[in-house]
């Protein structure tokens, strides 16, 4: 789906996903990769070295920015928890108890 979106070929290897799917949130938008074909769109991958009056300041360069969305991650553990017992257990109902919060 990223190869076919994504226009260019470089750009769309950097955004594929490296591990599998479910590890970290998953995008379900249908515009989220159409939008990395816009001529304004910018990829830094590098480490952020600061935040400055103007933007963000990374190890390759300065980004003149009006707002900065700060996202930490998704933490699995603190949103889903489950209990699994397949050993022995006769039917879902009987041994295995899934928890949602």
């Amino acid at each position: 789906m990223v190869r076919a979106t994504v226009k260019d070929p470089v750009l769309a290897e950097k955004v594929i996903p490296k591990y599998a799917m479910g590890c970290k949130r998953i995008c379900v938008s249908d515009e989220y990769f159409q939008s990395m074909n816009d001529k304004r769109y910018k990829l830094d991958i590098d480490p952020i070295i600061s935040f400055t009056e103007n933007g963000i300041k990374t190890q390759s360069a300065h980004h003149d920015l009006d707002i900065v969305i700060y996202a930490t991650g998704f933490q699995i553990v603190e949103n889903f928890n489950f209990v699994l017992n397949p050993f022995g257990a006769k039917n879902l109902s009987d041994k295995q108890r899934y928890i949602f919060s």
